[in-house]
């Protein structure tokens, strides 16, 4: 089982500018390396729903929940 992710993300102008793991209780060596590359997908894609990192793919399960969460309660304008 994996820990809690915890994510701050920053939309700009409608769009994902950046996302940042605050929190996590996974394994860092493969977490780290995963949330790096799941952060550049998100923003690339401007979707939180991107494919998991392979040898991470809990970490990359909880990154997405975590991300797709805190939109969720951004405030929309």
């Amino acid at each position: 089982m994996f820990g809690t992710i915890k994510v701050s993300v920053t939309v700009k102008s409608g769009r994902v500018e950046n996302v940042r793991v605050v929190a996590h209780e996974d394994t860092p060596e493969y977490a780290n390396a995963a949330f790096v590359e799941l952060t550049r997908a998100v923003i690339r894609e401007q979707d939180p729903e991107v494919d998991a990192v392979s040898g991470a793919t809990g970490s990359s399960e909880g990154f997405v929940q975590a991300v797709i969460e805190a939109l969720e309660k951004a405030p929309s304008k």
